[in-house]
């Protein structure tokens, strides 16, 4: 039996080492084979009255401008609509329309697929209402498709934690950032964030859009992302830019924390079989193993000098690569959060990973 916590254990190191080394190799961009200058900035909304006037404005200060944004009004029960058409009237200069979902049409895939349909440009740049962007963004996702063999590329997202429970959270999304980062450099694409994506119009529509996942209510990002690699291996990237990072806070309230895990967790059920589902179970199995250790522990089946090995080993690889992936992203790197997380992590991946079989998410007044 030690045998095999040992190896379970030697399993993760071995992700975290691929973590570490892979975590940030650039693409190679080389400027002037097909730039693209036409952006469509696409926006899907619902109930975002507090936040889209703060995104606009930023996206109205970026160095390079738009061809045009798209506000899709996803039947928001909120002043939504009326609160961008206010902004409109004050800030002429920025083309920006506002589409509505028809009735008996909703959901983010919809939303999307609509703003892509009536999008002008040739490159589609997506982001939440509730995030922030910096001046340079638009600039630094659209001179990654300077080689027309770029097809999609996904940019990091930051937390911005207001207190403790925030910043628990802002060091899980700094991991998600890093996994996504060192898959699409070791081209074995998982993982990426909608808030911070952009890929060529024509290529979503050639690898069908969300054609055969409309019916899971997450995971527009990585499904696409998936399509997209496997009709042009290679043709993924990461965005190591520093200017390409958007910002968001994170859920303020333990039950919006719980289903908007529920809504992520749900998309893994749909996964085929492949490299996601290998990382998923892997670490799943991992967690549970780790779990297991005092009980294994307490009646002799692993000695307490190998417990205490694995665990130190652990928290020294998963320790540089956060701090790693932290000081790329200008993140201080809370370290009561990370002893915190040694503790309730584990529980946290099992107790979500079985129980979202079973439950669903409400999110934003909707029942998904």
């Amino acid at each position: 039996m030690s045998v095999i916590v040992v190896s379970i254990f030697a399993l993760y190191y071995l992700l975290l080492i691929f973590l570490i080394v892979n975590w940030n190799r650039p693409v190679k961009v080389t400027a002037g084979n097909s730039v693209t200058s036409s952006i469509s900035v696409v926006i899907p909304v619902r109930n975002e009255e507090k936040t889209i006037t703060d995104l606009l404005n930023d996206i109205a200060k970026q160095t390079q401008q738009p061809l045009e944004v798209i506000v899709v009004n996803d039947h928001s029960t909120d002043n939504t609509k009326s609160v961008v058409e206010a902004w409109l009237k004050q800030h002429h200069a920025l083309a920006l329309r506002i589409i509505e979902l028809k009735d008996g049409v909703c959901g983010k895939k919809k939303a999307l697929t609509e703003a892509v349909t009536q999008a002008k440009g040739d490159v589609i740049v997506t982001t939440d209402a509730d995030c922030r962007v910096g001046a340079g963004w638009l600039q630094s996702m659209g001179h990654c498709f300077s080689n027309y063999w770029v097809k999609l590329v996904a940019g990091a997202v930051r937390l911005e934690p207001e207190n403790f429970f925030g910043e628990l959270q802002q060091l899980e999304q700094a991991a998600l950032t890093g996994i996504t980062a060192a898959f699409i450099s070791a081209k074995r694409p998982v993982m990426c964030n909608g808030a911070n994506l952009a890929y060529r119009k024509d290529v979503f529509f050639e690898v069908n859009g969300y054609e055969g996942n409309k019916h899971v209510a997450s995971g527009d990002d990585e499904f696409l992302l998936k399509k997209v690699a496997a009709h042009y291996p290679g043709g993924v990237v990461f965005n190591f830019g520093k200017a390409s990072l958007v910002t968001t806070r994170p859920v303020l309230s333990f039950n919006e924390f719980f289903n908007q895990r529920i809504r992520w967790a749900g998309k893994w059920r749909q996964q085929s079989v492949g490299v996601s589902t290998l990382l998923a179970l892997s670490v799943f199995i991992f967690h549970g193993t780790y779990l297991l250790l005092p009980a294994l522990s307490m009646f002799w089946i692993i000695s307490l000098g190998t417990l205490s090995a694995l665990v130190l080993l652990k928290l020294l690889l998963e320790f540089i690569c956060l701090k790693r992936i932290s000081n790329w992203m200008s993140m201080p790197f809370n370290i009561h959060a990370f002893a915190t997380l040694q503790f309730l992590y584990s529980p946290y991946v099992i107790f979500f990973g079985l129980i979202s079989n079973w439950l669903t998410a409400t999110w934003k007044g909707r029942k998904i």
